[in-house]
């Protein structure tokens, strides 16, 4: 048995020997006629430092007062606390957890009745908390927590404050329980009763917003369909008709989970009303185009909402990434061109880079445009055909495919000073062979950018210059020789090379000479033995293949030697033509052949002689 216990049977026995064995108050010495009747139906409700009484009494009417008697576990006798004329009585001057019996007496014209005595009660908190008192659930099926105190045995538990219907059941400190349906504020009560069937005062409630469900009634966008790009800002909104709850946007699949906000900040001009905001300024990174803007609420209990699309579509056009323009570099050799190389672009959405230039600060794309280039690892290129020792102003574009640029910063570079260009050596002319009348020239490279062409110039006496006979002009940088042909038999000649850049400067090889061969006979050739055919004869002779070759000319006479101071039956100009059919003949008469060649110079040698005849 425990201390409580013990002390409630002590204090219930010491009440009793007080009532009964009392000299002053005994039920037997009590006159009908002159004491009231006591009261009956005495209950007392305990509370949260407070004890209710209620009683009946048979002739209430003509009762004047009733005197309320209270004794304490530390009290040795019942004392007088208070009348009333009432048929119940609060007693707030009480303590929790204490021990307290309450007697009743009824007062009739000064005369008391016999003492209605309570069984002790003890107040305390009686107290019933959902879910451990949270403020939401989002399940009809919630966990109630009863307080009470320890003498506690039974319990009511009710959705409706009637409690209509409801029946007492054993107490628990816990209990599975459903609320009422359909969603708001619920509120369970509850009622305690101990062994001694002492009720709490009144019910113990607690309540709860019961929330199943989360809905998204609108989400809307500001952009009206026009691009957005970098540093704008969109102003979301979605509208969850409840408080309290997170609230996100999506950009498509590009840009997912945007806070939106309910609290006065970030966009959002009204706090707490259920419409979550946001202006949202667009991060450097972001390009979409028409994309939808899907909205996403979960409310505070958890409940997640359908997500619902914005109307319309959202595009987002960043303008290309810049690129470092680099400062222009001279080009060793050239006064016309400068070299501008630049850091990469990487957007996907590359289209070209634009390089434009100015004689002044300020290049726009109103400027002298130098080049499109619309290979994205194309990082340099040659601006050719400026101006010497000229400053020139250069920006570089870059363009996406969606047609919107960013501007590099604006350099610039001079060109250098115009230079002759840089002479090459003209090495000693060469004869050929077989030939008196060329020359063979060859020359070192040149290979300045501005290179224009070079010029050989020839005399017949030494002091070459411009104003002398022009051999050759070679537009073709790197052709570095040519034949001089035409020229006289065993003769000297003298030869300077100039070498002119695109500003018209020129620089002057050093003077050489070279003399041409002197003219030889040519190098005769073998005439076979004729070939009948028909009633012609076949001539052949071997190939005379030297450089002044002019011409084979063939003679014939009846009688050997064969005179060549007569005029040749047939002049043959090409080299490789090597026969003849000589059909002006007649038959069974002897004819003799010769073969002459010829060079330039007017040499000649003569072949063997041969014999032939038509039978």
């Amino acid at each position: 048995m425990n201390l409580r216990a013990t002390l409630y049977g002590l204090l219930l026995f010491t009440f009793l020997v007080n009532i009964y064995c009392s000299d002053d108050i005994g039920l037997t010495e009590f006159d009908q006629s002159v004491y009231p009747s006591q009261p009956s139906s005495l209950t007392v409700s305990p509370g949260d430092g407070v004890a209710v009484l209620k009683w009946s009494h048979p002739q209430a009417a003509e009762i004047d007062i009733f005197n309320i008697y209270r004794q304490s576990s530390t009290d040795t006798t019942f004392m007088k606390i208070d009348s009333t004329e009432a048929l119940t009585y609060t007693d707030v001057n009480v303590n929790n957890g204490n021990l307290y019996t309450y007697g009743v007496v009824a007062v009739k014209n000064g005369f008391e009745s016999a003492r209605t005595i309570s069984r002790p009660v003890s107040p305390a908190i009686f107290s019933v908390f959902i879910n451990s008192g949270n403020e939401f659930t989002n399940s009809r099926l919630v966990e109630l927590t009863l307080i009470a105190p320890q003498e506690t045995t039974f319990m009511q538990i009710s959705n409706e404050p009637s409690f209509t219907g409801v029946q007492w059941e054993p107490f628990f400190s816990q209990k599975r329980w459903t609320l009422a349906v359909n969603d708001g504020e619920k509120t369970v009560s509850a009622k305690f009763r101990d062994a001694d069937d002492n009720k709490s005062f009144e019910p113990a409630t607690d309540t709860i917003i019961l929330d199943t469900k989360a809905v998204i009634i609108e989400v809307t966008e500001n952009s009206g369909g026009q691009p957005k790009s970098t540093g704008e800002i969109i102003h979301f909104t979605l509208n969850a008709g409840e408080t309290d709850g997170t609230a996100f946007v999506d950009i498509g699949n590009s840009q997912r989970n945007i806070p939106l906000f309910d609290n006065g900040t970030s966009g959002d001009d009204v706090e707490d009303d259920g419409i979550y905001k946001r202006d949202f300024q667009i991060p450097s990174n972001l390009e979409v185009t028409n994309v939808k803007i899907i909205g996403r609420f979960t409310d505070r209990v958890g409940n997640v909402a359908q997500s619902r699309q914005a109307e319309g579509f959202v595009t987002i056009q960043n303008p290309p990434k810049s690129v470092t323009l680099l400062t222009p570099e001279t080009i060793e050799g050239s006064s016309t061109s400068l070299r501008l190389s630049w850091t990469q672009n990487n957007d996907p959405d590359f289209a070209s880079y634009k390089l434009y230039r100015s004689l002044t600060p300020g290049v726009t794309k109103n400027s002298t445009l130098v080049s499109v280039i619309e290979a994205q690892s194309s990082l340099s290129l040659t601006d050719s055909g400026l101006d010497e020792s000229t400053t020139y102003y250069y920006v570089l574009y870059v363009f996406d495919t969606s047609g919107l640029d960013t501007a590099s910063e604006e350099v610039s570079g001079t060109t250098l000073a115009n230079e002759p260009p840089k002479s090459v050596t003209l090495l000693t002319p060469e004869t050929i062979e077989g030939s008196s009348t060329s020359l063979r020239i060859s020359w070192t490279q040149n290979s300045d950018p501005d290179f224009a062409s070079f010029k050989l110039y020839r005399s017949l006496t030494p002091g070459v210059t411009k104003n002398s006979t022009l051999v050759s002009v070679i537009g073709v940088q790197s052709s570095l020789s040519l034949t001089d042909s035409g020229l006289d038999e065993n003769t000297t000649y003298y030869y300077v090379l100039y070498v002119f850049d695109t500003s018209g400067l020129d620089t002057a090889s050093e003077e050489v000479s070279g003399t041409t061969l002197a003219n030889e006979p040519p190098k005769s050739v073998t005439l076979a033995q004729p070939v009948q055919i028909d009633s012609t004869l076949r001539l052949s002779w071997s190939r005379n293949s030297e450089n002044d070759f002019d011409s084979y000319r063939v003679y014939r006479s009846q009688s050997t030697p064969v005179d060549t101071l007569q005029a040749p039956i047939i002049i043959i100009n090409s080299s490789p033509d090597t026969s003849y059919d000589d059909s002006d003949i007649q038959q069974s008469t002897d004819y003799y052949y010769r073969v002459l060649v010829f060079d330039k110079g007017g040499l000649s040698t003569g072949s063997n002689e041969v014999m032939g005849r038509i039978n």
